[in-house]
């Protein structure tokens, strides 16, 4: 799954390396909630913290490649671009719990005006025989309509509970305050029971 969230999601899209020189050698950190409203399966959370330094990048996940399992994730930021920027951190991981495995995912970013397409990923190996490699994506494509107001399309695969649908479509609203934000994805709405998903994230 995600999540993210965004990934994850928009809170997660600046993902490279920050070129003002004031940042360099600095840890950047930012933590993200997800709660899910899934119809027909039990509400859950899932919770993401990265850490960022210049290039190296890392990842704490619970709830995200399975229930009641947690994740630890190591990769390398990359930057290219000014009016177009592109930034793409390949990771790899492993996770333990309920299900326990080896992970080789990624989170990408690319940015125009006021236009951002965000996507994070990941292939999913389980240490046991009898649960099934997965590939997991969140994706989506948002536009900042001002300073603290985003909307756009949103895209997730997930095994993290059933659904009617292999590939769910969605819509996002975010807003944004200083290091906050909060984003309402709603999923499936026409194809079947909506599945509602309430994010908030703190950047420090």
């Amino acid at each position: 799954m995600i999540v993210m969230t965004s990934a994850a999601s928009g809170q997660e899209r600046d993902i490279g390396t920050e070129s003002d020189e004031e940042t360099i050698g600095i840890w950047q950190f930012n933590a993200s909630l997800y709660q899910y409203i899934v119809p027909e399966n039990p509400n859950f959370l899932v919770g993401v913290v990265m850490a960022d330094q210049e290039m190296t990048h890392l990842e704490l996940r619970y709830n995200y490649e399975a229930y009641k399992s947690a994740s630890f994730n190591y990769g390398a930021n990359f930057h290219v671009g000014d009016t177009v920027s592109f930034d793409v951190t390949p990771m790899i991981g492993v996770y333990f719990g309920r299900s326990a495995g080896v992970t080789f995912g990624y989170r990408l970013a690319l940015e125009y005006k006021r236009f951002g397409l965000y996507s994070e990923g990941e292939y999913a190996l389980p240490r046991l025989k009898s649960e099934e490699k997965y590939f997991y994506n969140w994706s989506e494509l948002s536009y900042d309509a001002t300073e603290w107001l985003r909307a756009g399309i949103v895209g997730q695969r997930t095994r993290m509970y059933d659904s009617d649908l292999d590939i769910q479509r969605g819509l996002l609203v975010g807003v944004m305050k200083g290091d906050l934000e909060g984003t309402v994805y709603v999923f499936n709405w026409g194809w079947t029971t909506p599945t509602w998903v309430f994010n908030a994230a703190y950047s420090f």
